[in-house]
């Protein structure tokens, strides 16, 4: 059976005698919130390989085991995350390999090509390749993990590949599999989630012009959740929808579920402190296809904002 082989893209199967949706089109119904979900994980180390990926959130896909062994050692020795690529459509039967390693704070990509993937067993990101300038799309298309993520992911992977072709991969679980279809922007580490064929030229678009889009925006890879979700209010007062509307974040854990965060607005100077509440509530169904039981569901309550010129 291959990843798409469904005859419902909205449900899952029968649950006694009442169809299961599945868990994108479940996250819509009850509106579950998109900022605050995207990866806190800065780094990214990407390494090609066409498949097939299998289950497991951090797979090896085909790679042979010593490259696989290299590569999974290597995402951990530079604090990366380890995700797979690949170029959608069939496959070339080329034996050369893509890798990068993607730093979303320092706003950077460092790339290169090996001849063969046994030669990604000797991949050192410090020596080979070099910088690439160039934005890098990802679409999460891991079906073997969650169905949700072929059947959404695929039609977007395709439309963005036509609109950004040789910037648009593939890619292995990015999480929030719920809001498929995902998309990753790199460098910058946006993430986009609910992304349909019709809107990915706005996404890149946006990217182009130094924007991000709001409505779809999950966050940025490299803050924490609270950091994420008091950008997003920050941008709604604001208005400002540029990449870089914010400096970095300053966070403080209040309690169990309160937070406060501190944001600087680049273009005015102006300090905003966001204070969240975070809530947990049970939902009776997984919040994932493959989940096998009922989830726990967070939330975001915005409690303040106050807005202030910084003293110079």
């Amino acid at each position: 059976m291959s990843e798409t082989d469904e005859l419902d893209p909205d449900h899952l199967g029968e649950s006694g005698t009442t169809q299961v949706p599945r868990c994108s089109v479940a996250a819509r119904a009850r509106d579950d919130q998109l900022p605050g979900t995207a990866l806190p994980t800065s780094r990214f180390l990407l390494v090609e390989d066409r498949g097939p990926w299998g289950q497991a959130p951090h797979p090896v896909g085909s790679l042979p085991e010593q490259v696989a062994t290299h590569v999974h050692d290597l995402a951990r020795r530079t604090s990366a995350r380890l995700l797979l690529i690949r170029r959608t459509g069939r496959a070339d039967g080329a034996s050369a390999r893509t890798w990068a390693l993607v730093d979303t704070a320092a706003q950077s990509v460092r790339t290169g090509v090996v001849e063969h993937v046994d030669d990604l067993a000797r991949l050192d990101p410090a020596v080979d390749g070099g910088p690439d300038e160039d934005p890098w799309y990802l679409v999460c298309t891991q079906g073997r993990h969650d169905v949700c993520c072929a059947v959404y992911g695929r039609p977007v992977v395709l439309a963005l590949d036509r609109v950004a072709p040789g910037r648009t991969w593939e890619c292995t679980h990015v999480g929030g599999d719920r809001f498929a279809a995902n998309v990753l922007v790199m460098p910058a580490g946006l993430v986009y989630g609910h992304v349909d064929p019709g809107s990915v030229g706005a996404l890149v678009d946006a990217y182009a012009a130094g924007r991000v889009v709001p409505g779809s925006l999950r966050g940025r890879c490299g803050h924490v959740p609270a950091a994420q979700v008091a950008e997003h209010h920050a941008r709604m007062v604001t208005g400002d929808d540029t990449i870089h509307a914010f400096g970095h974040p300053q966070v403080a854990h209040m309690g169990h579920d309160r937070w406060v965060v501190a944001l600087v607005h680049r273009a005015s100077g102006e300090q905003l402190t966001v204070e969240l509440a975070e809530h947990h509530a049970d939902v009776a169904v997984g919040l994932t296809c493959a989940a096998n039981g009922p989830g726990l569901l967070r939330s975001w309550e915005l409690v303040g904002l106050q807005r202030a010129m910084r003293r110079r």
